[in-house]
Formats: structure tokens, sequence, C-alpha cells
């Protein structure tokens, strides 16, 4: 069996819902922190092609967030133009290409998490969508506390298997790094792990081997996320 909590529909870690859920997005999440529900950072690679993840991120349903987009050397004419205008967005650009599916940023990125003001953290890439509950359903997860709870994890459609759902669970191959959403200060000091193709999986299991364990993910019901 697996040692994850599946929140279902009717959990009460998930945000509060209207009558008939069908008729709209969840409501805003109030939270322990809040009717902000705590501040998302979520950091992502690019390279080049449409940053689809902005515009996702403007229609999140959970509206306390703040995008660092970093471009794998500096982007093409125009391509800063293709952001949303929003406070929220950074927008950056390394001097040289690393050519190393964005590791190498991410690696940067976790080593400083100590220092962030963050309450949540989800690394992502550009191109990759969100449905508007994503973030409202992760935070709602997390934000229980009753069973140190430290992420949040939905199923996928992702384009390594033909763009059919990927049924989401803590075994490499099972989950991308875009799928979960951490509490930051459970995962700030646990370092990037590797450079290769399926880094990510390598920072979850340091993640498990230092923090108490997959038994302390949630995964949360829905197919939110669009992998490229």
């Amino acid at each position: 069996t697996s040692p994850m909590w599946d929140t279902g529909r009717s959990g009460h870690y998930l945000t509060p819902r209207k009558k008939d859920f069908r008729a709209g997005w969840p409501e805003v999440y109030e939270s322990r922190h809040g009717k902000s529900g705590g501040l998302v950072e979520i950091f992502a690679t690019a390279f080049e092609s449409y940053p689809i993840l902005a515009h996702a991120l403007i229609a999140q349903t959970h509206k306390n967030w703040r995008l660092i987009l970093e471009h794998d050397g500096e982007p093409p004419k125009g391509y800063k133009d293709l952001l949303p205008k929003d406070p929220r967005i950074v927008f950056t650009f390394s001097k040289e290409r690393e050519q190393n599916y964005g590791h190498a940023k991410r690696a940067r990125y976790v080593g400083n998490l100590e220092n962030s003001k963050a309450d949540f953290v989800l690394i992502t890439n550009h191109d990759n969508y969100y449905a508007p509950a994503f973030l409202a359903e992760a935070v709602a997860a997390l934000d229980d506390d009753d069973n140190g709870c430290i992420a949040a994890y939905c199923d996928c459609v992702h384009s390594y298997i033909q763009h059919k759902v990927l049924p989401a669970k803590p075994a490499r191959g099972f989950i991308d790094c875009g799928a979960v959403v951490f509490k930051r200060a459970e995962v700030a000091g646990v370092a990037w792990q590797s450079m290769e193709h399926s880094a990510d999986w390598f920072w979850f299991d340091a993640i498990n081997k230092n923090r108490g364990g997959f038994r302390r993910w949630k995964k949360i019901e829905g197919v939110h996320f669009v992998h490229n």
C-alpha cells in the first residue's frame, strides 16, 4: 500500500467548496497564514519556447505567489514581452547556456532556500501548465499540520508518455518535480543531488531520507498539471 494520504474530495485538507463545486472553481482557501494563504514561491527554468507557466499562474485561485523565471542563456529578442506584466513575476537569465536540464539553476536556487521568505516552494519549468485550483489545493493540504505534512502532489498529464495521465506515486519515473509543492522550511538545507536527467527524483529521495519519509507527503485528488 502507498504511504501517502489521499485526501479525497471530501477531505478537510481541501479548499472550501460551493454546494455544487462543478459550478465553478474552489473558493480561496483561508489558512492559518491568513486570507493570503501563505506565499508560494515558484522557481522555473526556461529556454526559448512559450512561457505558458506564467499565464497559468495568473489564473490561479490562490493569489499569493511569486515566480522566479530564469532563462538558460540570453533569451531571444522579445521573449520577455511574452510574459504577463505582473509584479509577482521576476525574469532573469544566465550569461551563458548551461545545458544540463536546468539542474545547475535548480541547485543554486535550492541552496539558497534557507534565505527565502516563502512559506511554500514549487520547482518547475516554463512550459508546464497548471489548472487554476492547483496552488489552492496544495496549500490547503499543506496547511494541516496534524500529520506533519511537508509536501503535496498530484497526478499529471506527461509528455514522456504521449500526454497520457501519469498516476503519481513516490517512485522514480512516477512523479515529476513540477507536481509537488513543498513546505520551504522543511526542504531548506537539503541540497540538489545531481545534474543528470532524473535529478529531481534524487532530490526527492534525499528529502525522504532527511525529513521523515514519504509518509509525510499527501496526494491531492485530480489532474492539476500538464507537463510540457
